[in-house]
């Protein structure tokens, strides 16, 4: 149960979510009488994940998504032509559905922060280094992302994308 608009509603992840002419991964918005008043999709091309869907005053959505890139993991001992999965947020207009905010992992995170094996790391089941589980938006508006693979939560400028700090983790 979140609130939109002032109401109060009914959400959840669904996959796939057949709405729109699309059947891909969705967010179903649902109000008090049970009536869809929207779905909402990721932008630029990815799949929304199950770990958040959230709601903020601002009538925007705070989403997940894992996506798989190629990757040489053989400095980590992976292999040379593995994948990792690609983790990040973005925030979703409700009323537009377009993305506010992308914020991705991969590009302030090292994967050497991971405690998480490179294995399999194929593009099937890539290197899950990150695994973003929750997003929160703190009282000064930045967003506080907790990371179960590199056991750490990080203060995330919701402007710049900038780790301003992190909460455990290698780099404490």
């Amino acid at each position: 149960v979140q609130e939109y608009e002032g109401q109060p509603v009914l959400t959840w992840w669904q996959d796939p979510l057949i709405a729109g002419g699309q059947s891909n991964a969705g967010e179903v918005i649902m109000n008090s009488s049970y009536r869809q008043i929207a779905v909402v999709r990721a932008g630029n091309g990815y799949q929304p994940d199950l770990h958040e869907f959230q709601i903020t005053s601002q009538d925007t959505a705070l989403i997940t998504v894992y996506t798989g890139i190629d990757c040489n993991l053989s400095a980590l001992g992976g292999p040379r032509d593995g994948a990792v999965a690609d983790t990040l947020l973005q925030e979703i207009d409700l009323r537009t559905g377009l993305v506010m905010f992308e914020w991705h992992s991969l590009d302030h995170v090292a994967l050497s922060d991971s405690y998480a094996a490179p294995f399999p790391g194929t593009q099937t089941t890539p290197f899950d280094y990150f695994h973003i589980n929750s997003i929160d938006v703190e009282q000064d508006g930045d967003l506080l992302v907790g990371s179960r693979n590199t056991w750490a939560a990080y203060d995330v400028d919701p402007h710049t994308g900038q780790v301003r700090w992190q909460l455990g983790g290698k780099h404490s």
